[in-house]
């Protein structure tokens, strides 16, 4: 399966299949709560509307910036957000798209 991404106001057109890493960005990004090992499937519907909402660029910016402003906490909750995402089946995801009249 692959992703289609419409452009959004966070960032530009991405098309091809997400990796681990993007879905780890979606889901540091969403503040889900990591610590109480959620069903894989809260994990899926998490990242899926957290991209579907905020597209990747949004969530890289997140990341960067907490990384910037706190780095090691922001390295535990990746930790925690990688250690979520493992194993999760690749899935289509579409943004909405934005467009001015």
């Amino acid at each position: 399966m692959t992703a289609t991404f419409a452009p959004t106001a966070h960032g530009p057109f991405t098309a091809g299949p997400l990796t681990s890493c993007e879905y780890a960005y979606a889901l540091f990004t969403a503040s889900l709560t990591c610590g109480c090992m959620p069903p894989k499937s809260e994990v899926m519907e998490t990242v899926k509307s957290t991209i579907g909402t905020y597209g990747l660029r949004y969530c890289a910016d997140t990341v960067a910036g907490e990384y910037g402003e706190h780095p090691v906490e922001a390295m535990l909750r990746m930790r925690e957000a990688q250690g979520l995402v493992a194993g999760l089946p690749r899935m289509t995801i579409e943004t909405k798209v934005e467009t001015k009249a």
